[in-house]
């Protein structure tokens, strides 16, 4: 067996990696065969939905908990850098998952109540 590379066969209920969200054009059911499968179909998803953006942070915050957890800070000399990354990237992520509204153009008071 020495030479023979795994393949790994990730199988995603895509209702469970998209937290419940309507996503109606995409197939109930999606086999990948290997880690770079799943990050290129969610980097193609991502160019038309910011949800799978937001779903890519995620996973970038799974990364940073792993290198807090494992002593291998993402700068090593502040202790605490991957747990602030994963901070961080939560606020982006959840920033996405909302649809990434615009933090620029407020509307005033005055234009909320003219939309109603």
């Amino acid at each position: 067996m020495s030479g023979i590379i795994p393949t790994v066969v990730l199988t995603f209920q895509l209702d469970e990696v998209i937290a419940g969200l309507d996503v109606p054009e995409v197939e109930p059911r999606l086999v990948l065969k290997n880690e770079g499968e799943a990050k290129i179909w969610l980097a193609f998803r991502a160019l038309t939905d910011y949800r799978f953006v937001g779903l890519g942070w995620m996973l970038h915050v799974g990364w940073d908990i792993l290198h807090h957890l494992y002593g291998h800070p993402i700068l090593p000399f502040i202790p605490l850098s991957s747990f602030g990354c994963a901070v961080c990237d939560t606020g982006i992520a959840i920033w996405y998952f909302l649809g990434a509204p615009s933090v620029w153009k407020q509307p005033t008071k005055l234009q909320a109540a003219a939309h109603l």
